[in-house]
């Protein structure tokens, strides 16, 4: 059993910083935090500003941080659990990019880029798995519908060069159905800014 909450404190000057809390506090606290005047936002509705606003998320999307694998590592596996539960004929493959794969981050942390990628058909979400022809490269982070765009659109990692002139697919976890996506930027590290 853990403290109600933690507060992370941000040196950025949008935000002063982040509060990790149990489910059943959250009520007292938006309670309290709303008559203080401020306005909180849950994690997923901050992914999905972040991917409208091309913005990284620092804690959630910067793979090399402890918090950030434990808390991918823990979405991989209740994904995982409910996948157990389905017809043995209908269960998903295990791939090698896995976010409970934490030995694979450990030995390749110096290889991993974080991009921005666009799909052009399809709706590509997390823990996708990203193609370089049939070669795996990579694993979608996070990826929602883009209003801004019109497309879907998301952050993934990759542990090779992107090379702009070769094709690249991605698929998500649970399908077989192929779409083809584009990188919009490198690194996102020097062109994003951080929420």
């Amino acid at each position: 059993e853990t403290s109600e909450f933690i507060f992370i404190k941000s040196n950025d000057s949008l935000e002063n910083g982040k509060i990790i809390l149990r489910r059943k506090y959250l009520s007292n606290i938006f309670h309290f935090l709303i008559n203080k005047g401020i306005i909180p936002i849950s994690i997923l509705e901050l992914f999905r500003l972040g991917i409208e606003c091309k913005k990284i998320i620092h804690i959630f999307d910067n793979l090399k941080n402890s918090l950030s694998l434990d808390f991918h590592s823990k979405v991989a596996i209740d994904i995982k659990n409910k996948d157990i539960k389905r017809p043995i004929s209908k269960r998903i493959n295990q791939y090698e990019y896995d976010f409970t794969n934490t030995e694979y981050f450990k030995n390749n942390f110096n290889s991993i880029k974080i991009l921005y990628f666009e799909a052009l058909q399809g709706c590509i979400e997390r823990n996708g798995i990203i193609f370089q022809n049939t070669h795996q490269i990579g694993l979608v982070i996070r990826g929602s519908f883009c209003f801004t765009s019109g497309k879907s659109r998301g952050l993934c990692f990759v542990t090779e060069d992107v090379n702009t002139k070769e094709e690249y697919f991605a698929r998500n976890f649970n399908s077989t159905k192929m779409c083809k996506i584009i990188f919009l930027l490198e690194t996102l590290e020097t062109d994003y800014q951080k929420i």
